[in-house]
């Protein structure tokens, strides 16, 4: 795990903190799948727990809350992918990537600077850090860190030439299709 001093970092938590719109629960950055338009990271990333079952994919996309979404998904645990915790990492890095070709989005991520980006959870120390006293923090801070590559990657390729990654998953689909092949459509 990495330990993180709090003055020196970005931190997130809540979506209507000043920079909750890294949060993946936060609303303003749809994100465009094909035809589809989903509210938020988070009501993506759900989803594709699930491509075997369109049915419940659609069903995640469909509710107006990212929370409500991820309770909804969590009742079919017993429908996801059985590599699912191998392979979410990636899963989020290219939903992240997919929120980026929202210029509000890409905006907010490029006003973080050189800064370590944290989300401040209280308690996954899996996708951010956790309080460890004296004004550190402590955890592998997973999504902070697929965001400082991804406001890498921004530097580097400035729309229109920035791109989502191919991601070389087995059964990658979304609502009965190849979920690539509907990102670059």
């Amino acid at each position: 795990m990495i330990r993180y001093r709090t003055e020196n970092c970005v931190m997130f938590y809540q979506s209507r903190e000043p920079f909750g719109g890294l949060s993946n629960m936060a609303g303003g950055y749809p994100i465009q799948l094909g035809e589809f338009t989903i509210r938020t990271s988070e009501h993506l990333y759900q989803a594709m727990r699930y491509p075997d079952h369109p049915d419940v994919q659609l069903a995640i996309i469909d509710i107006a809350s990212p929370l409500r979404a991820k309770q909804y998904a969590h009742q079919h645990l017993h429908l996801g992918r059985p590599d699912w915790y191998e392979i979410k990492s990636d899963v989020m890095a290219w939903c992240l990537e997919l929120k980026a070709c929202n210029v509000s989005f890409r905006t907010l991520l490029e006003t973080t600077g050189k800064h370590d980006i944290v989300e401040a959870s209280p308690n996954d120390n899996y996708w951010g850090a956790v309080p460890a006293g004296d004004g550190m923090r402590i955890g592998w801070n997973t999504l902070g860190r697929l965001l400082w590559l991804l406001r890498r990657r921004l530097e580097i390729a400035l729309p229109p030439d920035f791109r989502t990654s191919v991601i070389d998953i087995p059964r990658f689909r979304f609502a009965g299709e190849d979920a690539v092949a509907l990102a670059i459509a």
